[in-house]
C-alpha cells in the first residue's frame, strides 16, 4: 500500500500507453489483493467466502482513497475507471486463487480418502 500511495503521490503522471494504465491498475490490485487475503486468512490453506470478501472489500476501499487522494495531486485526476480497474484486479485475483486453493484442498482430500480406502 506504500509504494502505491508513493507512486500516486507523484505530481505528473508516470508514462504508460493509453489503455494500458487499467492493466497497471488491474495488476498492481490483484497483487493487494492476493496480500490483503493472505493477510486476513493468516496463511493461504483453505480460504473462507468471508475473508475473501473481506480482502476484496479492503483493497477496493484502498482504491477509492488512493483515487481521491490523486485527484488532489497537482497534475493528476481521479477516475472511475482507474477504481473499476482496481476492483476488477482485486475480485479476479482473489477469485482465482480462491478457486485454485479449493482445487488443491480438494484433491489432497481425494488422495486422502483413497489412501485410508486403500485405492492406488
Amino acid at each position: 500500500m506504500v509504494g502505491l500511495f508513493l507512486v500516486s503521490s507523484r505530481t505528473h503522471d508516470v508514462s504508460i500507453p493509453s489503455g494500458w494504465d487499467k492493466v497497471v491498475h488491474v495488476g498492481a490490485y490483484s497483487v493487494l489483493g492476493v496480500l490483503a487475503l493472505r493477510a486476513f486468512h493468516g496463511g493461504l490453506h483453505r480460504i473462507t467466502p468471508l475473508r475473501a470478501f473481506g480482502a476484496v472489500l479492503l483493497t477496493v476501499g484502498y482504491g477509492v482513497l488512493d483515487e481521491l487522494q490523486q485527484g488532489r495531486v497537482v497534475g493528476r485526476h481521479a477516475s472511475a475507471l482507474d477504481w473499476a480497474a482496481d476492483v476488477a484486479g482485486a475480485a479476479l485475483a482473489v477469485a482465482f486463487l480462491g478457486a485454485l486453493v479449493a482445487l488443491r484442498v480438494r484433491r489432497k482430500g481425494i488422495a486422502r480418502s483413497r489412501a485410508i480406502e486403500g485405492e492406488p
